[in-house]
């Protein structure tokens, strides 16, 4: 009996570079072909790995839900040489 290894289906997964600084889920969406929802799955699984942290809310009008704001976080890696 031979081994054979089980090969991925589905399409390959999409790496996003988050900008810097503070970016609410419109600024990523406006540079990615991602749709939103995509995007915010990415979101929240970059948040529970710690790579984003929610920074607050920026209100739109006067009618709809604020955009939740975010930003990366530092790496302690990053920290020491941004201190030298």
């Amino acid at each position: 009996m031979e081994t054979t290894t089980k090969t991925k289906r589905g399409r390959k997964a999409v790496v996003i570079h988050w900008p810097d600084g503070q970016f609410t889920t419109k600024d990523v969406a406006d540079s990615t072909k991602l749709s939103k929802v995509s995007i915010q799955l990415k979101i929240t699984s970059a948040i529970g790995r710690q790579e984003l942290v929610v920074v607050g809310k920026q209100k739109t009008s006067q009618i709809g839900r604020p955009y939740v704001v975010y930003t990366r976080t530092v790496s302690p890696s990053n920290a020491l040489t941004s201190n030298a």
